[in-house]
């Protein structure tokens, strides 16, 4: 289910009312699984935090690692040792991150997985178009 394009500007809007720091989970979605480097742009969102993992070793070693904006992690706040993470700095995971962030760096992804959602969904929607209507709501119900 993709939210409206509003929607992570309202919740942005109302965190920042209360004083909530708007965290973002890339875990799943980030790393062009989305055609963005981040779902979260899709939005026009700047999210305080962001978590990733996963699709940084592609499935290779476990790790993970959190950007968030200067005044929320810099050393004056969070000095070394101070944080951790079940799936962080180990030697394995750290030369799979660097080398899948050079492959990134190296090709157009994000107009590449674009191009290839596009056709993915347009197929998606003659597929939905060609089932009866009657028969479509137990699909998608």
């Amino acid at each position: 289910m993709i939210p409206p394009k509003s929607y992570f500007r309202r919740l942005a809007a109302i965190c920042k009312k209360h004083g909530i720091l708007l965290v973002d989970d890339e875990i799943q979605m980030g790393f062009y699984r989305t055609g963005k480097m981040w779902a979260m742009e899709h939005f026009d969102t700047a999210p305080d935090i962001i978590v990733f993992g996963k699709a940084l070793t592609n499935g290779m070693n476990p790790l993970s690692g959190i950007w968030a904006r200067e005044e929320l992690i810099k050393p004056s706040v969070f000095g070394p040792g101070s944080t951790h993470s079940t799936f962080a700095s180990n030697t394995l995971g750290t030369a799979a991150g660097l080398a899948v962030m050079r492959i990134l760096g190296s090709g157009d992804y994000e107009a590449s997985v674009m191009h290839k959602g596009a056709y993915l969904l347009g197929k998606l929607r003659r597929l939905q178009h060609s089932i009866p209507k009657s028969a479509r709501s137990t699909v998608s119900g």
